[in-house]
């Protein structure tokens, strides 16, 4: 996750970007659903990218 003054904004390893969102919980749950989707030998702890949320 990366913080973009007000919004938190997904993105993944693998080069995906998820919309910039000001709901937290939102991105949070799209990020989730990439990584569900993502096959299971390219999902690693760090697939989403470090989360800079409080």
């Amino acid at each position: 996750m990366v913080e973009r003054g007000p919004f938190l904004a997904p993105y993944c390893s693998c080069g995906w970007y998820g919309a910039a969102r000001r709901s937290r919980p939102l991105a949070r749950d799209e990020a989730a659903a990439h990584l569900a989707a993502l096959p299971a030998d390219t999902a690693g702890p760090d697939t989403a990218g470090p989360d800079t949320a409080p």
